[in-house]
């Protein structure tokens, strides 16, 4: 062989290869990305839901609807009046507190592939209202 010839090199085979590990690599990304969005749309659902479930059972009620089923009842105990109404959506409240002296909060939950969602339920004098909240605040103690 000359100085000027040099030995044959397998670009073609390299290139085969680079191209299939590239192919392997996108099919793993793109099917995490459709796995993400397909968790994603259940937990939207389960959130959907529970909020739907929540307001159905207490869509009208107010903390004057609470004050009698609260006097000397422990949410929480079970078998109290308190905790069958807190139980009406057919899932237990995380926690169920008073926020003041006419107004009460309980936290409904769900958790679909690791994604925490919640429905935060308060009921004042004249008033039920419902708030969706994603992530920590899900799972975190009240204050």
């Amino acid at each position: 062989m000359s100085a000027q010839e040099s030995e044959p090199t397998d670009t073609d085979g390299r290139s085969k290869r680079l191209a299939a590990i590239f192919t392997v690599v996108a099919i793993f990304v793109l099917g995490a990305v459709i796995y993400s969005q397909i968790e994603t749309r259940r937990a939207n659902q389960a959130h959907s839901d529970l909020y739907n479930e929540v307001e159905a059972a207490y869509m009208g009620s107010t903390s004057q609807d609470l004050e009698p089923l609260n006097e000397g009842d422990v949410a929480g105990t079970g078998g109290t009046a308190l905790d069958d109404f807190l139980n009406l959506p057919g899932t237990d409240p995380d926690y169920f507190r008073p926020t003041s002296e006419t107004t009460y909060e309980a936290r409904y939950s769900t958790s679909n592939g690791g994604q925490d969602r919640c429905v935060i339920a308060t009921w004042g004098i004249d008033t039920f209202g419902l708030a969706r909240v994603n992530g920590s605040a899900c799972t975190k103690s009240p204050a």
